[in-house]
């Protein structure tokens, strides 16, 4: 799998050069081209070579593809969004904004059981929403790829790939319009993370499932960016490195605990 990763790392570095490409227009046309051009190499590969195990395969079509199709989903919203609001007033930019990003949650909420299971790293029903099973049909729009394509979708990639998509989306909307960060880009944060950034990302978890923060209703990416902007560091893909919490052998929850032991120590010292 390592040369699917490296390309889909490729990738993400080119698209990180694109987006200082000024003109909207022309920096969705190039990202959409490199997207589509990484795609196609991926489908051939596939179709000839195949995966050597069905880990592989889920592998391929959980984290891999659908990041890629994601950012086809964001840049097709992103030019949507674009054609609209220059001639827009003030007050009805707002307006289509908030019916756009509306849009893109119901779609969320149709899904969220779906999208908690991919965010938790759950995988007790891998085989069914990531393998390619022609023996199960969903009599569903989303689904006529997956009967055309039969050899390049699974029943739930695509759904993945718009989910990721339309929180790209979402997160571009409060940043360029919303102002949601803009404080950030003129404050020097004083607080710097000097821990591991997987230590970081596991907190990242751990208060998103708290409920503890805006009364639960806090985004797991939500609550990523702001402790980036917080501490002045760039997370990654907290998706993945979720997984490989999981997949410890030791202590899944190894910041936490560390903490708890720091905390009850210092308690014991203060007490005398």
């Amino acid at each position: 799998m390592d040369c699917y990763y490296n390309q889909l790392n490729t990738l993400e570095d080119k698209l990180a050069d694109i987006k200082k490409e000024p003109f909207i227009y022309k920096r969705a046309e190039l990202a959409l081209a490199a997207c589509q051009k990484c795609l196609a190499n991926f489908r051939l590969r596939v179709y000839t070579n195949g995966f050597n195990n069905e880990n592989d395969e889920i592998t391929f079509f959980k984290h891999i593809k659908p990041k890629i199709v994601g950012y086809i989903y964001f840049y097709i919203n992103l030019i949507k969004i674009e054609r609209q609001i220059p001639y827009l007033k003030n007050k009805d930019k707002d307006k289509y904004l908030y019916h756009f990003v509306l849009t893109l949650k119901k779609f969320l909420i149709k899904h969220r059981e779906f999208h908690e299971y991919y965010l938790r790293g759950q995988t007790y029903n891998d085989k069914i929403f990531f393998c390619r099973n022609l023996k199960t049909i969903n009599l569903h729009n989303n689904a006529v790829i997956t009967i055309v394509d039969a050899s390049f979708n699974t029943s739930h990639d695509l759904i993945l790939a718009r989910i990721i998509g339309n929180v790209k989306t979402i997160d571009y909307i409060k940043q360029q319009y919303w102002n949601e960060t803009a404080i950030h880009a003129t404050q020097t944060p004083k607080l710097k993370w000097t821990g591991a950034k997987v230590d970081l990302i596991e907190l990242v978890y751990a208060l998103h499932y708290s409920g503890l923060i805006s009364n639960g209703q806090a985004g797991l990416i939500e609550i990523a960016k702001s402790l980036e902007n917080l501490f002045a560091i760039k997370l990654g893909d907290i998706y993945r490195t979720f997984l490989e919490i999981r997949n410890r052998k030791s202590s899944q929850t190894k910041l936490l605990d560390t903490l708890k032991v720091n905390l009850i120590n210092k308690m014991i010292e203060a007490d005398g």
